[in-house]
Parts: structure tokens; sequence; C-alpha cells
């Protein structure tokens, strides 16, 4: 459910908030962005997401709509299976033929593969449980799924294909949203070689002609960023405890000026109440301030804010998302 009533309190805390008004169609192009917490604790999250896209498939079918992913993992020594850049890693797009356009016939099964295969850390302990076998399936006659099990993914990835490192801990999704972005234009903008904190300027190193996204972020499209994490966002151009994302709204708006940008954040779940804001459903060790950046994000690009997890009856359950990509259309399409 997105978080109207936060609205009034965000605008309390945070004085320098970005507007983005007169959202308009760009001839109909849209091109979706998602951006995914891969450490250990966001599995779950990752198979609503996943089965949901069998409703995104219905949304957004015959229209001119692309996809791509990449993970919250910027730092990436130390991260991943090796100490250099990999796909997935520093806003670089995970798999070969990495941008799926929705009308290919076999959208639902390359887009699990991108984000299941590719974008999602598995615990293999967790799989081999008996509550996750399904000996039953099929490879060559795969029904849709109702749950995740080995043998799914050893059918969809290939066998153990599914087996990916934990990303880095520490989740840079607003970081990432624009390496992906730099490494899709020209570099013309200064917020691609460098930026300053406290003083101190680093020099980004965006990669070789082997390290672009090609063939995304189109001029005339309407870009959505999926942002989704259950810690929120600890990217390094803000210092650590300042909600304040105006850095990365003034970065995506000189990378992309000519495009409508809308953020669509998948975060942990906000409350507002008298005695302040509280995250009743934090199982990802998340923090106000790094849930508010996706607050702020999406509430500067006129997007959307969705719980990952919703409280009922004193419990805490996962998001279907089946609403969401319903509101993500109508979100892009409205005037």
């Amino acid at each position: 459910m997105y978080n109207r009533n936060l609205k009034s309190l965000l605008f309390v805390i945070l004085a320098a908030c970005g507007d983005k008004n007169n959202v308009e169609e760009q001839n109909g192009k849209v091109d979706i962005l998602f951006v995914l917490d891969n450490s250990a604790s966001m599995s779950q999250e990752a198979s609503m997401l996943g089965l949901s896209f069998k409703d995104f498939d219905d949304v957004f079918r015959n229209t001119d709509t692309q996809i791509a992913f990449t993970t919250t993992t910027v730092d990436f020594t130390g991260a991943g299976a090796s100490d250099d850049l990999e796909p997935g890693e520093g806003g670089l797009f995970v798999g070969t033929n990495s941008v799926l356009s929705v009308d290919s016939p076999d959208f639902l099964r390359r887009s699990r593969e991108l984000l299941w295969c590719e974008a999602t850390y598995w615990d293999s302990a967790d799989l081999f449980a008996p509550e996750n076998q399904d000996p039953s399936i099929d490879c060559d006659s795969m029904i849709e799924p109702e749950t995740i099990s080995l043998q799914y993914l050893d059918c969809l990835c290939g066998t153990n294909g599914w087996e990916n490192p934990s990303g880095s801990g520490q989740e840079e999704p607003l970081e990432a949203t624009i390496l992906s972005m730099c490494r899709s234009t020209d570099l013309t903008s200064d917020y691609c070689t460098q930026y300053s904190l406290e003083d101190q300027t680093e020099t980004i190193i965006v990669g070789t002609e082997n390290e672009v996204n090609e063939n995304f972020f189109r001029e005339d499209a309407t870009i959505v960023v999926i942002l989704v994490g259950d810690e929120g966002d600890t990217s390094r151009r803000i210092p650590n405890g300042s909600p304040d994302t105006s850095i990365y709204q003034q970065a995506i708006d000189d990378i992309l000026p000519n495009n409508v940008v809308k953020v669509v954040a998948l975060g942990p779940n906000l409350v507002s109440t008298d005695a302040g804001l509280t995250l009743p459903c934090n199982n990802g060790g998340a923090t106000d301030w790094a849930s508010l950046r996706f607050l702020e994000m999406s509430d500067y690009s006129n997007g959307l804010y969705i719980n990952l997890e919703e409280e009922f009856d004193e419990e805490c359950r996962q998001n279907n998302f089946s609403s969401l990509w319903d509101d993500v259309f109508d979100m892009v399409h409205s005037n």
C-alpha cells in the first residue's frame, strides 16, 4: 500500500525536496530499471516480486516498454565472485541480452531468469530444506509457480545456476541508479566522473567500453526506477544519518535532462505516529533516515512508495504486489 499519510511528515522533516510536475507521456515509451538489494535478507521479497511479473506482463503487454536489472552493490571489491566489476555491480546490468522488451514472446521466463538467476542471493540451506522441495516439477512443461522450490530454480537457471554470492552489505540503490545512467550515456555530466563529500573529492571510474549499458534510457522514454530494498539507502554521496537525497535528484536531472523520471520505492514499512516515524516490520535492520531516502526520492518524482511488508493483526506479512503494476501503469500514463 502506498503511504500517502507520510507525505505531510516528509515536508516537515525535509525542507529541500525537489519536484517534477507536469508529468507527460513521451511517445508511449517506458524504460523500467529495477535496482535490487541482493543481500542475504531479500530472497523472500525477490520471490514475491518475481511471482508478480505475471501481472506485470498482463498490464504492460502491447506497450513499448523495456526493462533491465542491476543491484544495490556499488562497492564491489570484496563482494561477488571476484574483486573485478561484474554484471549487476556498480550500476552494470545483469545478464546477457540484459535489456528485455515486454513484447518479447518469452518475456515472463526471461524476466524471472534475470531476477532470480542473476540478481538474487538464495540461501542454499533454505532451498535444500524439505519445505522447499517439489520433485514433481517437469522442466519441459513448467507451469506458473505458486512458490519457489529448489527444483523450479534448477529448471529456470540450470542446476545450481541460481547460486550467486551475497551482495555488498552496504546497500547503495541511489548510487547504483546514477551509475547505471552514467553507463548508458556519453558521460558528459560531472555526476558521472566525481563527487564530493565532507571536503573530499572521489573519482568515479565508470569502466571501459565493455562495461556499459546499451540500448536503455531512451531519450524519448519515460524512465521508471524501481528501488527494492529492506534497509533503505546508504549511498555514499550523502552523509550517514541524513535523509536528504537532493544530490541524487540533481544528478538524475543533469544526466537525463530530457526525460521524465519516476521513482517507485519498495521499501520498509514506514508508519507515522504521534510519537514520530516507526518501522514496525523491520526484518532487515533499516533505519528511519535510510528509509526516508526512499520516500523522498519517490515524493520528489511524484512516484510511489510501496511497503515490502504489511502489518495485519500485529503480524508482518510479505506484500504480494497484487496491485503494484496497475498502480505503476497509472502513474506512468497520468498527466
